[in-house]
Formats: C-alpha cells, structure tokens, sequence
C-alpha cells in the first residue's frame, strides 16, 4: 500500500541516510514532502501518470557508482508495465495519439483509486482528473 511505501521510506532512511544522495517522489510522498534538498516531488504524479517511489544511493562515492532503487505498489506495477508496453514501446501512432494519452491519465487515476481503496482511504477519483487535457 502506499502506507506501506512511506514506511519503508523512513526505515530505508534511517538505514542508509548518508548514502542517499536523491529521493524522488511521483505521487507518493504527498504535495508537501519537498521540505530536503535531496527530496524532488512530482505530485500528484508525473504527467504520464507514472506514480512511484527512487532512492539514489552512493554504491561508492570514490568510484562514483551509484544505485537506484523503485518502490511502488502492485497497480503502480500494472500501470507502468502497462504503459511500456503499449504506449513506450507501442506503434508510433499510438504513441503519439492524444486519446492514449488521455487514457493512460484515467487509468492511472483508476490504480490511484484501488490503491487509496487498499490503504482505506475514501475510494473516490481524484479531483485533478479534469485537468487531463483533451477530457470533456
């Protein structure tokens, strides 16, 4: 759940903060997160509707390896498979067909809701959903 998501954020923090050198937050963290200078925030997610938690960690700041890790939920998993498969790496006309666009937000919004629903919160869709370009 997205409870369970920023629990593991604050136990990965406690464990490994002098490592973590970026923290980015797609639709995760919530609108006021943003207070640390490691900590960028996409909210209420990135355009695409992509929603999911990274940690960048310095593997070894010497050799200037770094590693990056992606938490997210079962339905941030589906929209994002979901949407590589048909949209990133789909035919160029459903690329760039603003119709896709369009359902890839809704549907987006759609796990948004499953995942508040699995977290208890009010099973609603977001108030954002007529922003989405192109929705009558």
């Amino acid at each position: 759940t997205i409870g369970d998501i920023l629990k593991f954020k604050n136990a990965y923090l406690r464990a490994f903060n002098t490592s973590v050198t970026e923290i980015r937050c797609y639709g995760v963290c919530g609108p006021a997160v943003g207070s640390h200078p490691r900590v960028k925030i996409a909210w209420p997610w990135k355009g695409s509707g992509y929603r999911r938690l990274h940690f960048k960690v310095a593997i070894s700041p010497e050799l200037k390896i770094a590693a990056e890790s992606q938490i997210g939920t079962p339905y941030m998993t589906l929209w994002a498979d979901w949407s590589h498969a048909v949209v990133y790496k789909g035919p160029e006309e459903i690329q760039q067909n603003g119709k896709v666009e369009v359902y890839s937000q809704r549907l987006a919004e759609y796990y948004m809701m499953l995942d508040n629903i699995r977290d208890g919160i009010n099973p609603t869709m977001p108030p954002d959903s007529e922003k989405i370009k192109g929705v009558p």
